[in-house]
């Protein structure tokens, strides 16, 4: 069996897989599942493997991997978020403590000029 050119055509294609076919001994295991299967191989190359469940599968996964992509740069855009609102929060803490103590200051000062 001679080997396939380099970018063979479809009809190059199915017709070797149909000589690596009929080369199988008759009895052997491969001979038989793949038998039955050259009119559905010759149907798919000649296709573009349209109908080729493994292709759907390929199809969905990587439609898959994309969309979890898309949700794990969601996620840390979300945490990316949430950290710069936690610093944000903090940083009004801090702020609202210190206007606390000013005012506490303040009321102290004022009882000690009430008291004196």
């Amino acid at each position: 069996m001679n080997p396939l050119p380099a970018n063979p055509s479809k009809a190059e294609e199915i017709a070797h897989f149909n000589e690596f076919v009929n080369a199988l001994p008759k009895g052997s295991y491969l001979y038989s599942m793949l038998h039955d299967a050259v009119a559905t191989v010759a149907n798919n190359i000649r296709n573009d493997f349209a109908c080729d469940p493994l292709k759907e599968t390929w199809e969905k996964q990587r439609e898959e991997a994309a969309a979890l992509d898309k949700l794990k740069k969601q996620r840390a855009d979300l945490e990316e978020a949430n950290r710069q609102a936690q610093i944000a929060l903090d940083g009004r803490k801090r702020d609202h403590d210190n206007m606390r103590k000013k005012i506490d200051n303040l009321r102290a000062e004022a009882r000690r000029i009430a008291d004196a």
